[in-house]
């Protein structure tokens, strides 16, 4: 490389031109030349170029902060890469979280609502507002199919006795099928028993 012009030289040993240069608070490059000695720089670097072989090597002194810079800069990406992994994870965990409660409370709400429970437990009536609420909270493919002979049987033909009260669709009466389940049959309209 061509050293810069207007250097100021000394003829210090190479091994004492970095020491000159690093113990000079002005100095901003030094070189050294065996034909000429140290050279050292306290203004602008002017007329630099650079060869393709040979020519004296230049050292820069630059400030501490201007070297940490690559540092900083690596350490910044990291941080933001971390965060950014945690939020992704932190808001994943509230929406996995809030599914699981939603899910939870659903699964709850659908075993109050069902009329018939496995195992053969069935749900106990309190009144014609509990068996309306019921009714409405189950959907139509939970609901089993009976033939109209099974729910005359179970409900002794529809006798008052078991009347438990009016509903939307007309009476509501109590039964118990075969196998001891109780049941509420909601009719539109009664058969004719005569």
């Amino acid at each position: 490389m061509k050293v810069p012009d207007f250097a100021g030289g000394s003829r210090h040993p190479k091994d004492k031109c970095k020491d000159q240069c690093l113990n000079n608070c002005s100095c901003i490059a030094y070189a050294y030349d065996a034909g000429i000695g140290c050279m050292s720089w306290s203004k602008d670097l002017i007329d630099l170029q650079k060869f393709s072989g040979g020519g004296i090597d230049l050292y820069i002194r630059l400030a501490q902060s201007e070297l940490d810079k690559k540092n900083n800069i690596t350490m910044i990406i990291i941080v933001t890469v971390v965060l950014g992994i945690i939020i992704i994870i932190a808001i994943s965990i509230f929406f996995l979280l809030r599914w699981m409660a939603k899910d939870r409370v659903m699964t709850e709400k659908s075993e109050e609502i069902l009329l018939f429970h496995k195992g053969g437990e069935h749900a106990k009536f309190s009144g014609v507002d509990m068996l309306e609420h019921n009714i409405k909270e189950v959907k139509v493919h939970q609901l089993p199919l009976f033939k109209f002979e099974e729910l005359a049987t179970a409900t002794a033909n529809f006798n008052l006795s078991n009347k438990l009260g009016q509903g939307g669709f007309g009476p509501v009466y109590r039964g118990k099928l075969m196998d001891g389940k109780e049941i509420a049959v909601d009719c539109q309209e009664l058969p004719d028993r005569g």
